[in-house]
């Protein structure tokens, strides 16, 4: 009997944590170790380039002050990489999001089979610890080496050996306690709550991941010049940032280095506590999950009722047009959008994007600045790109290939499938963002500032919308997933300089015009022009001939 179980435990274990592997971030590769590589290789980076970059400014420190004074100088960095490891950790978790926690899938597959509850919860957590463990360890082996021979120089060995050591240590816990942190998170919402709400809260959930990992990116540059003064209670120091996760492992770090401050010790026992309460949390909720999980299966309950997601679709659909395929199209497109779990990450990660990118101009209500600047009018045309970017990525990412049966059967034509996706872009990606932000300019500076800047992002988010249409053939989530057309590892600086002009160019050019109403029209018109233009030579530019029924088997496909 021991030994079937130890075999049942085995086989689970690999079977899950395979399926953390399966996910965007590896491409759905199949084999586990070139998946793993993968993954390791990307996620090395953010560990890698700090003391690369600091190595030869460390090192005069180092030579000329010794290795005591860099110490201290460098806590600021230190801080900064460990935060950065974190964020990196976030976004793992968003992307692994449906591996980390017990599934209606497990409970259909596993419930039906032999195999005690106990043993799928026990092999669950081991491939959980598994999979933790090689991220954490793969993400800052490297860069720990590096840190340690960087922050050495003038040092003795021991203390050598002492800061690779620190680093490493401090850097995993910090990286295992996001990751544990959010599975406890995460799966306290799903026990309480069941299977069936927590699919409706989960793109919620999600939203406010991205923002939080956008919030995070965002305070990193200010605990990097902070750290220094804030711990010595110098002038500019920011005692807000002692609460911070990445202050808390700092102190583990520092106190792995021989330091005996008191504020670093009490940052090291903060950190000590929370990933204790992270760990103990993820081992305690895991059971209650998956027990939740089995019996929504056995009651039926593991689907969420279509309720009044189906009404607001409907309504949507019907925004789109009158014709039957161009409305079967939207609802094609909104199904997979709202059912699909990658899609509805897409979605959730250009609306979390939006609001963490527009968080800082609205909180400027509590105190209204006097005077219209780029920073006050570029976040709604921010929160447009990021929003308007993830849905055309989504139109571009099958649900299953097999649903390209739709568009063999009844193929709308080009014209009523860029039709579909245009209206349903601009109505979630343009126009949500115009309710928040027209009635915030209107508050601070009155109605011409906010019509007039609400309508130029309408011009604007229509020109963008056709740029990202451009020879669109209509087939929505029904092609295989071409990620290399894209070229982002050779054209990310040019989509990087296009976000900068969309963002900070055109608001410029809308501060400059919105006292002048003669010039603030002919821009608005300018933009409205060009979006119909583009339009028209995207619809008549000539696409190479395919047929779904090439690549897709003649399945059907439930959504469900």
């Amino acid at each position: 009997m021991t030994r079937r179980v130890s075999e049942q435990t085995s086989a689970l274990t690999r079977a899950f944590l395979a399926r953390f592997f399966e996910n965007e971030l590896t491409r759905g590769a199949d084999d586990l170790k070139s998946s793993f590589f993968w993954m390791a290789g990307v996620l090395t980076g953010p560990g890698i380039f700090i003391p690369l970059l600091m190595s030869f400014e460390w090192s005069v420190v180092g030579m000329t002050r010794g290795p005591e004074v860099l110490q201290v100088m460098s806590r600021g960095d230190k801080a900064f990489s460990l935060g950065l490891g974190m964020v990196v950790s976030a976004v793992v978790s968003a992307v692994s999001w449906n591996s980390l926690l017990p599934d209606r899938r497990d409970g259909l597959i596993l419930g039906a089979l032999p195999v005690r509850p106990a043993t799928i919860v026990g092999a669950k957590l081991v491939a959980l610890a598994a999979y933790v463990g090689l991220i954490g360890f793969a993400m800052h082996a490297i860069g720990a080496l590096l840190f340690g021979f960087a922050l050495a120089s003038g040092g003795s060995f021991a203390f050598l050996v002492r800061g690779i050591a620190g680093h490493l240590l401090a850097s995993f816990a910090a990286t295992v306690f996001v990751l544990l942190s959010l599975t406890a998170l995460f799966g306290g919402v799903l026990a309480v709550a069941g299977p069936r709400l927590f699919a409706r809260v989960t793109p919620l959930l999600q939203t406010a991941l991205a923002g939080a990992i956008v919030l995070g990116l965002w305070a990193l540059p200010v605990i990097n010049t902070t750290t220094v003064p804030t711990l010595a209670g110098g002038i500019e120091s920011q005692p807000w940032i002692l609460r911070t996760p990445p202050l808390w492992f700092l102190g583990l770090y520092e106190w792995m280095l021989g330091s005996d401050d008191p504020i670093l010790m009490d940052l090291a026992r903060t950190a000590v506590l929370a990933f204790g309460a992270s760990l103990l949390g993820s081992i305690l909720i895991y059971p209650t999950a998956y027990h939740r999980v089995m019996l929504a299966v056995v009651q039926g309950d593991g689907v969420p009722r279509a309720g009044r997601r189906f009404a607001l679709s409907a309504r949507l659909v019907q925004v789109t047009g009158r014709s039957p395929r161009l409305r079967a199209v939207a609802q094609f497109y909104l199904t997979t959008l709202t059912r699909s779990d990658r899609h509805r990450f897409l979605l959730a990660v250009g609306f979390g994007l939006a609001a963490a990118w527009s968080l800082p101009a609205l909180l400027t209500l509590a105190e209204p600045p006097r005077h219209l600047s780029i920073a006050l009018l570029s976040p709604p045309l921010a929160a447009i790109a990021f929003i308007v970017t993830a849905l055309r990525v989504a139109a571009a990412l099958p649900a299953d290939l097999k649903a390209g049966w739709l568009f063999e059967g009844a193929r709308p034509s080009r014209l009523e499938g860029h039709r579909a996706v245009e209206r349903l872009m601009f109505v979630i990606g343009v126009l949500p963002v115009l309710v928040v932000f027209v009635p915030f300019y209107w508050w601070l500076y009155g109605p011409w500032v906010a019509l007039a800047h609400g309508v130029t992002c309408m011009g604007l988010g229509a020109l963008l919308i056709e740029l990202l249409l451009w020879r669109f053939d209509g087939a929505v989530c029904a092609r295989a997933w071409d990620v290399e057309s894209a070229r982002l590892g050779r054209l990310w600086p040019a989509y990087l300089g296009a976000f900068l002009l969309f963002t900070l160019g055109m608001a410029t050019l809308s501060l400059r015009f919105i006292q002048r109403p003669p010039a603030m029209l002919a821009f608005i018109a300018c933009a409205a022009g060009a979006a119909v233009l583009i339009r028209y030579a995207s619809l008549r530019q000539p696409l190479e001939p395919s047929s779904v029924a090439d690549t897709v088997p003649g399945e059907l496909l439930g959504l469900n």
